[in-house]
């Protein structure tokens, strides 16, 4: 059974993310057996039962590789060019024009690639038969039509009306055809609901509810929240007690087997896939999604003998996995995982954000320069380069050290960065740590970092860090406090493996930070952070000033006063412009920035201090 068997009702974030350890823990199974389905005879991903050559096989594996953005490297057995194996589809005789199981699956496959499935004449009499069965107003919903027998048609499927739209694309400007499709579709989303609340086992289909009400979402259909909600609720009503469902209507027949019927795993990733913004509303069947997981653990095959290794459907006698399966398993958990996660970070969100606005945009920052080495950069080129344009691009994770005097927006940097990205902003501070008291500060860590573990596309700013991690060999740090350093260190290195993060930590004096917070494994760059540069200050000054003092008469004054004006933070400076309009000689402007001088939040030792400590580090 999962970890997770007690305490479903109110789960704490550590029995989340131990879900999200199950649920990672199948999806590794399905990633490493994928490569062993692949079939080199024929260059597809084949039936491990028979080896044959399985149009939905190959199809339903690139979609997963699509699906959970897995592209794997060439020591992989599954490499990228495989994804493009799918064209070979057109040329052989698996894909028949009038299957429309196949066709439709194949259709949504190209579709997912990128790749036009009417570039030859077989694709397109099957997109066309795909067309024909999505026509039919009789039944609204594509349906199977035998053709042995005299052409009988069997009842309409969710699972080939939702493939079916899939395959033709993005929608055209009057499509008559789809109306009906999902007219259809959101008419049996209100049949199913009923059919379950009024405990009509034998007529209510979980598969056939799930499938309509993915397409529905996926095509912006419009069904109140509580509708969707509702039909989550039906979905789950019908849940076995060993975790499974039933198999509900047949889809097609298949010769010495009996009928195609659907895999729950298999409807559960689209559904998922396709209900993102409704994912808040689904940790009330956490018991549910817990049995699920128990279940793909039960029916996992490991390798041997012929058999491969993952899954097969529960609905088959028991025989070898299969790879359509199997890689449908790896889908629905990659997709399962980020659900689990969207629920940590909206508990993460409700404790620790702080509000982001266009008010924080990097760009109405004033930039400063990165001085060390006597090497010189913008602070905000290192922050785009290193930080934004990285994660942006993919690098899940990117974790910084800020240092430098109070007053120097190591905050607002934080703040820029989560705008920038478009990531909610946490702030976590020694207060957090101590809202039980002193006695519980240990706890309480286990608890927060259990949950910033699990979240993820979120900005973490650790503020005023050297208060959680001071250094360990400080003779004026006590004892309590060395051992909070101890016990700390190694949660940040964890969050390192977080999803899509940014972990910014600010202090004012590097010093006090323990030197173990700098290693390789906790933050990727240390960067200084000091006042807006000289440039900048004195470039905002003579617009202002402009007409008024000549400018190479405020150079000089500047130069004059360096010292302050290097010192000088973005308020100070700030507030002296707002002065400087009744300013119209040079005298008065002097003046000011004498009186400046005497008020500077940054004194020269711990300027001097700064200069020191930035020097010894290389720029990331």
């Amino acid at each position: 059974m999962s970890k997770l068997a007690t305490d479903t009702t109110n789960p704490s974030p550590r029995h989340l993310l131990r879900l999200i350890s199950d649920i990672g823990d199948l999806k590794e199974l399905g990633q490493s057996a994928l490569p062993l389905h692949w079939n080199e005879a024929n260059s597809t991903y084949g039936s491990s039962t028979d080896g044959e050559f399985r149009v939905s096989n190959s199809c339903f594996v690139v979609l997963y590789h699509l699906a959970a953005n897995i592209f794997p490297d060439n020591s992989d057995q599954v490499i990228v060019g495989r994804l493009q194996a799918v064209d070979f589809a057109i040329t052989t005789p698996g894909l028949r024009p009038n299957n429309v199981y196949s066709a439709a699956i194949f259709g949504a496959t190209c579709r997912a690639i990128g790749l036009d499935p009417e570039t030859s004449r077989k694709g397109k009499k099957a997109l066309a038969n795909i067309r024909d069965a999505l026509e039919d107003t009789a039944q609204g919903g594509v349906a199977w039509t035998s053709h042995a027998g005299g052409g009988t048609k069997w009842e309409s499927s969710g699972f080939l009306t939702y493939w079916s739209l899939r395959s033709l694309g993005d929608f055209e400007a009057d499509d008559r055809r789809r109306a009906i499709a999902l007219a259809w579709c959101r008419g049996e989303v209100y049949r199913q609901i009923v059919l379950t609340q009024a405990d009509e086992s034998e007529l209510s289909d979980a598969m056939q509810l799930g499938y309509c009400l993915a397409a529905c979402l996926r095509y912006g259909v419009n069904l109140p929240r509580s509708t969707v909600e509702a039909a989550f609720a039906a979905i789950f009503k019908q849940q076995a007690a060993n975790g499974a469902w039933t198999k509900g209507a047949p889809i097609l027949p298949v010769p010495l087997i009996g009928t195609l019927d659907t895999f729950a795993a298999e409807m559960f990733a689209v559904l998922f896939e396709d209900s993102q913004m409704y994912w808040d509303s689904l940790e009330v069947f956490l018991p549910h999604l817990t049995k699920f997981v128990d279940w793909l653990k039960l029916t996992h095959h490991e390798p041997s003998g012929t058999d491969k290794g993952g899954w097969q459907s529960n609905h088959l006698p028991r025989g070898t996995s299969q790879a359509w399966a199997t890689a449908t398993v790896a889908w629905v958990t990659d997709v399962l995982q980020r659900v689990v996660m969207t629920w940590l970070t909206s508990r993460a969100r409700e404790e620790f954000e702080t509000r982001v606005d266009g008010k924080d945009a990097l760009d109405r920052l004033w930039d400063s320069t990165v001085v060390s080495h006597g090497e010189q950069r913008s602070l905000n080129e290192i922050i785009y380069t290193k930080i934004i344009e990285p994660v942006r691009g993919g690098i899940e994770t990117r974790a910084a050290l800020l240092f430098g005097p109070p007053g120097t927006a190591k905050t607002s940097l934080a703040k820029g960065i989560a705008f920038a990205l478009g990531y909610p902003l946490l702030t976590v501070s020694i207060g957090d740590f101590l809202t039980e008291g002193s006695d519980s500060v240990a706890r309480r860590a286990r608890e927060i970092f259990n949950l910033l573990t699990g979240i993820s596309r979120c900005v973490v700013l650790f503020d005023e860090v050297e208060e959680l991690i001071r250094a360990r060999d400080d003779q004026h740090s006590e004892r309590e406090s060395r051992l909070l350093t101890t016990a700390l260190l190694p949660y940040f290195q964890e969050l390192r493996r977080a999803r899509n993060l940014v972990l910014v930590a600010t202090t004012n004096n590097l010093g006090a930070i323990d030197d173990a917070a700098s290693r390789f494994g906790r933050f990727d760059m240390v960067l200084p952070i000091g006042p807006p540069s000289p440039a900048e200050k004195e470039r905002h000054l003579v617009r202002i000033l402009l007409g008024r003092i000549e400018t190479t008469e405020v150079r000089r004054i500047l130069d004059e006063k360096a010292m302050t004006v290097e010192r000088a933070t973005y308020a100070e400076w700030d507030s002296l412009l707002r002065s400087v309009p009744d300013t119209g000689v040079a005298l008065d402007l002097a003046q000011k920035l004498d009186e400046l001088g005497e008020e500077l939040q940054i004194s020269a030792a711990d300027w001097e201090q700064f200069k020191t400590q930035r020097g010894r580090l290389p720029l990331g």
